[in-house]
């Protein structure tokens, strides 16, 4: 049976590492949605820390990414290492750029574990913590798009996973509740553990 696996994706691969001013640049501009919004200088070095990351990123193995990434730290564990062919994995972000960077750089990882494997990033409009009624309604969206998507890839005999270790604590509650629904299972690891928590779906 084929894995359909939800993971939503958070920046800490950006700030994990980096220095006081990389840090401060990128939690200001956390809620930017294009970069050519940002101070030029300002843009400049974020976009070296994105590619120093991406570029530092794709050089791991399924070893020592775990300590890099809360998203593949579960993913790595769930597979025992090893990326079988034929899954489904759906990379959920922010309506920022910060957001869908690092998403992509998960994205670009799995690709190269098996690129049998359908990666696909999604940046779900409005979702963002600036506006609070954006925010909303954004979830709202979700909830639609989940209950008409996960149905039929459950039809059609996926095991379908919420992967909640990684991305922003809000966006992990509202997918905790969605996975009640529609998920088999939900799969996490604790900041400072090693085995992978599995939660069966309620009766």
């Amino acid at each position: 049976m084929p894995n359909y696996i939800v993971s939503p994706c958070g920046t800490s691969l950006l700030t994990g590492g980096a220095d006081n001013e990389v840090r401060r640049l990128l939690t200001m501009y956390a809620n930017y949605k294009k970069p050519d919004d940002i101070e030029p200088e300002h843009k400049v070095l974020l976009q070296k820390r994105v590619q120093k990351v991406r570029d530092e990123l794709l050089e791991l193995g399924p070893d020592q990414v775990t300590k890099r990434s809360a998203e593949l730290n579960a993913l790595v564990k769930f597979y025992n290492g090893k990326f079988l062919p034929g899954g489904y994995h759906f990379l959920l972000c922010t309506d920022t750029w910060l957001g869908e960077q690092t998403a992509s750089m998960i994205r670009e990882w799995l690709e190269r574990q098996n690129d049998k494997m359908v990666v696909t990033v999604h940046r779900q409009p409005d979702l963002q913590t600036e506006n609070m009624e954006s925010f909303q309604l954004a979830l709202t969206e979700l909830a639609e798009m989940f209950d008409t998507s996960l149905r039929g890839y459950k039809q059609n005999q996926y095991h379908i996973v919420f992967n909640l270790t990684g991305g922003f604590k809000s966006v992990q509650g509202f997918l905790q509740v969605i996975a009640m629904f529609y998920a088999d299972e939900i799969i996490y690891v604790f900041e400072s553990g090693s085995t992978l928590l599995r939660i069966p779906r309620l009766p």
